[in-house]
């Protein structure tokens, strides 16, 4: 069954590196998606590059995790579950980036149009790409979040390439960690990670243009995981995702591996 899988997600690679998006379907055959699930549970955390990861306890809530792009630079996120990102495997993700690319342990969710390399456990998933693309797909039905590959691309971040595939493999409940859609001028302000070297040329800059395209896309997300009975769930003290997010209610814990202090859970409704 591993070789058969692995040989379509070739199959589906090449055609799409070779002729582009217009060579994708506006909806995958469920043959061809087979290869891109993974069965996470009904709830996942979805750990963002936020500040506010150094107020929570991630392990604490006892679900799956979700590692968007560079917060694996944060010491929670060495080895999460799952690693997303859409864009190529570059510094900007770390001194440790090789290691966890190339860890059988942990899942890999990347585009499969990026040319990665090698890696372990890597699932390259199907990913509308290129100007207007989304617009063709929604023509004809489609929408962000509604669970179907390819996924769509809006404003082709990480974190929305993200959850259009949670939704693919069926999670329900996806509480969002470090996703403040704030910067400031301090290192701190913008990163749940030290600074290590990588990123340091942005020291002194602000983020708050792309932060605010990021905004309006998961507002637009937001919208539509409610309409497929998906929950999007705010686990970002202090972050602008409790603006359009039901917010985590947790517990103060004494410490938290990389910060001074922070918050824990327990799963419960909420």
């Amino acid at each position: 069954m591993m070789v058969r899988q692995k040989r379509q997600q070739r199959r589906l690679r090449r055609t799409h590196e070779c002729r582009g998006e217009s060579s994708l379907p506006i909806e995958m055959p469920e043959d061809a998606c087979d290869p891109c699930r993974r069965d996470l549970g009904d709830t996942v955390v979805l750990a963002c590059s936020g500040p506010s990861l150094f107020k929570v306890n991630l392990r604490s809530a006892g679900v799956p995790i979700v590692a968007v792009s560079t917060a694996i630079r944060n010491p929670q996120l060495a080895k999460p579950d799952v690693w997303a990102f859409a864009d190529r495997l570059n510094h900007n993700h770390g001194d440790h980036r090789t290691d966890v690319w190339e860890d059988p342990d942990v899942i890999k969710i990347v585009p499969a149009y990026t040319r990665n390399a090698g890696g372990k456990n890597v699932i390259r998933v199907p990913y509308t790409h290129g100007k207007g693309s989304d617009r063709k797909h929604m023509a004809h039905g489609r929408d962000y979040m509604d669970g179907k590959l390819p996924l769509m691309r809006d404003t082709h971040k990480s974190v929305t390439f993200a959850l259009g595939w949670l939704a693919f493999t069926g999670v329900k409940t996806i509480i969002i960690c470090g996703c403040d859609l704030r910067s400031g001028r301090q290192h701190d302000e913008k990163y749940g990670y030290p600074m290590l070297g990588a990123n340091a040329r942005r020291a002194g800059s602000r983020l708050n243009s792309s932060l605010a395209q990021t905004y309006h896309s998961l507002k637009q997300f937001a919208k539509c995981a409610e309409k497929y009975g998906i929950r999007l769930v705010s686990w970002s003290p202090g972050g602008r995702t409790e603006e359009f997010m039901e917010v985590y209610r947790v517990e103060h814990v004494d410490q938290v591996d990389g910060g001074e202090g922070g918050e824990a859970a327990t799963l419960r409704p909420l």
